[in-house]
């Protein structure tokens, strides 16, 4: 059996100010959601992606590590961010 690393489909970017970037590939479907999870597993914010880049604005969350999970009706795909 062989394992194939699977390519990312959505891009994760964190910028210096207190924001995370989601960009897709091409306009996401209305059923393309955004949710983050604190360390702990408690959902944080859950946001419906509309744009092919959308801008979410952390500066209210604690410090701390997060994980970002973006599922539509073909793909899940997890990340993780650590906010200073």
């Amino acid at each position: 059996m062989t394992c194939r690393r699977l390519r990312k489909y959505y891009g994760l970017t964190q910028s210096r100010s207190p924001t995370i970037t989601i960009s897709t590939p091409t306009q996401p479907n209305k059923n393309t959601l955004m949710t983050i999870y604190n360390i702990s597993s408690q959902q944080i914010v859950t946001r419906q992606i509309t744009e092919e880049q959308m801008v979410i604005d952390v500066h209210g969350l604690p410090k701390g590590v997060y994980v970002v999970r973006i599922t539509n009706d073909r793909i899940v795909q997890v990340e993780k961010f650590v906010k200073q």
